[in-house]
């Protein structure tokens, strides 16, 4: 009988750390080596981003439109970990009006968080540099039509490639130790070809923000990932595949031990 119940508990316990483990794993896009979110929006405005002027497209081929391509990644077996933000923005093919510069929305310190509003000091690294970090107002120079104040880091693109080509598509990236939160863009030329040309998620035509990255959760329509208030924790933590192993043969082999003093005691 208490050998039964020995080995019943041991099953048990295998199968309660095999199903958290594979709980913790089943975060819909994130795999055993490196944590990684991905995601495109791109135009028309039903898909997640709006252009304007030149930069508006409806192409059959997504990828001649205007879109932002997205990417977080971390390593899972470390609490508090570096998140990495990368962003990539592509004007439609065949557009007038090069960019001018790309804003990605950063937490203002009113999300809830206890970190405050992203800074200076929370840029590990950066590439390009930042430009700047700050609140941008609606209408904030003649050409630029974000629809709502968007507190962000700012990337100014550079005049031309070394070739002499015009900017047309800018991958920029940042990394620091605070968690994603989904939040917004904006990105803007001058007026060339007679009207402003710019873009934004469309989330933002609601608001710039839309609360906590939560692992395994779907991805937010009209939203991306970007840099909140708070440190990345144990939600974020992956156990390694050789620690849960190791704790189970250890735990089989403390049970296994302990049945055989108690079989030895009766």
């Amino acid at each position: 009988m208490r050998k039964t119940m020995l080995w019943s508990t041991i099953l048990v316990l295998l199968l309660t750390i095999g199903g958290a483990a594979q709980a913790i794993v089943y975060t819909g896009s994130t795999d055993w080596t490196t944590g990684r979110l991905a995601a495109t929006l791109y135009t028309p405005d039903t898909l997640g981003v709006y252009g304007n002027g030149q930069w508006a497209s409806e192409d059959p081929d997504w990828t001649k439109r205007t879109y932002l391509s997205w990417e977080v990644s971390w390593n899972p077996f470390v609490v508090d970990p570096l998140f990495t933000y990368k962003y990539s923005f592509h004007i439609r093919d065949g557009a007038q009006g090069a960019l001018s510069h790309l804003m990605i929305g950063v937490s203002d310190g009113t999300s809830g968080g206890d970190l405050g509003a992203f800074g200076w000091s929370d840029v590990v690294a950066a590439n390009p540099a930042i430009a700047e970090i700050g609140l941008f107002k609606m209408k904030y120079d003649e050409y630029s039509e974000i629809p709502d104040n968007l507190y962000s880091v700012k990337y100014e693109a550079p005049s031309s490639w070394p070739d002499g080509n015009e900017i047309f598509e800018l991958t920029v990236s940042l990394s620091t130790y605070r968690a994603p939160m989904w939040g917004s863009f904006y990105a803007a030329d001058g007026n060339a070809g007679g009207t402003n040309n710019y873009a934004y998620n469309k989330g933002l035509e609601t608001a710039p923000t839309a609360g906590d990255y939560i692992p395994g959760e779907a991805f937010k329509f009209g939203y991306l990932l970007v840099p909140d208030s708070k440190w990345g924790g144990e939600e974020f933590l992956i156990p390694e595949p050789s620690s849960v192993a190791l704790l189970i043969l250890a735990l089989g082999a403390g049970l296994y031990s302990g049945g055989k003093r108690l079989r030895r005691k009766a």
